[in-house]
């Protein structure tokens, strides 16, 4: 053998050699472009989905924004209108403490008024208490001023009314007087 031969030998062997390297390179290079195309298909399908996810956060944004703005406007409206009732109230308040003011005025009148129509009771007892004790009774002047039936009949019962004995200033006494003068009186317009 000679050099050349020995030569083609080894290189064929070589050849040979690098052939099944080349081989597995290429069959390592293909399982790796299987791994990256695997990969790329995965990750493509990541972008998809972060991009639908992306839409559909955005379109619930939108939403969200809708709804604030509704909110927004809700809560606008409730505080106008709770405004609205606070003035309201504060208008209704300042009535009622107005009216209580009336109230008061109205209430310090009627003790005033009280106060009068007793020290009126009053006089009008001392002077019941200081008729009785003498008799100033003069014929007419219980219906002094009646011109017919019909006054002298009212009249009459007012006095009824005033003088009967059932009543704080009533007195027995003074109520004959008024039926013997209101018979008199009765009697001439009768005759009329």
């Amino acid at each position: 053998m000679d050099f050349d031969e020995k030569d083609a030998l080894e290189t064929k062997e070589e050849l040979e050699s690098l052939k099944h390297k080349l081989f597995m390179e290429n069959v390592r290079l293909q399982s790796e472009r299987g791994q990256i195309e695997a990969e790329y298909e995965n990750i493509a399908n990541e972008r998809k989905d972060i991009q639908r996810e992306r839409r559909q956060l955005q379109h619930e944004k939108k939403l969200l924004n809708i709804e604030m703005g509704q909110l927004r406007d809700e809560v606008n409206y409730e505080r106008a209108r709770l405004q609205e009732e606070e003035r309201s109230l504060d208008r209704k308040q300042r009535l009622i403490e107005r009216s209580f003011e009336l109230l008061d005025k109205d209430k310090e009148e009627l003790k005033a008024s009280y106060k009068r129509l007793e020290r009126e009771k009053i006089e009008s007892k001392r002077i019941n208490a200081s008729l009785r004790g003498e008799v100033l009774y003069e014929t007419g002047m219980f219906f002094r001023g009646i011109k017919s039936a019909s006054g002298l009949k009212k009249r009459y019962k007012e006095l009824l009314k005033i003088y009967h004995p059932d009543n704080e200033s009533g007195d027995n006494e003074i109520l004959i007087n008024i039926n013997k003068e209101y018979e008199e009186l009765r009697k001439k317009f009768e005759k009329k």
